[in-house]
C-alpha cells in the first residue's frame, strides 16, 4: 500500500492518516513505511468504527491523503502535533 501512495502522490507532499479495523500491527507497519519516505506526514493512526468496520470486515486498513499545496500548510500541520 506504501508504493501505491508513494506513486498516487506523484511527488507531492502529503499528509496521511491511516485506520484499521482489528489490524493495529499493519497499520503501525504501513506508518513506518511512509515515515521512511521524503514528503509524507502522518496525520494519525486510529481504529475505525464499528459500524465502518462492520462493512469492511475484520482486518481492514485505509489511507487517505492530500497533498500540501504550500510551505506554510506543512508548518500549520506541525503546530497541531
Amino acid at each position: 500500500m506504501a508504493d501505491k501512495i508513494d506513486e498516487q502522490r506523484k511527488g507531492k507532499e502529503i499528509v496521511a492518516a491511516i485506520a484499521h479495523a482489528g489490524n493495529e500491527a499493519a497499520a503501525g507497519e504501513l506508518k513506518a513505511e511512509l515515515e521512511k519516505r521524503k514528503g509524507i506526514k502522518i496525520l494519525f493512526v486510529s481504529p475505525v468504527s464499528p459500524v465502518v468496520a462492520a462493512h469492511t470486515g475484520q482486518g481492514a486498513l485505509i489511507a487517505a491523503f492530500y497533498p500540501i499545496e504550500s510551505s506554510s500548510a506543512l508548518e500549520d500541520y506541525g503546530r497541531t502535533q
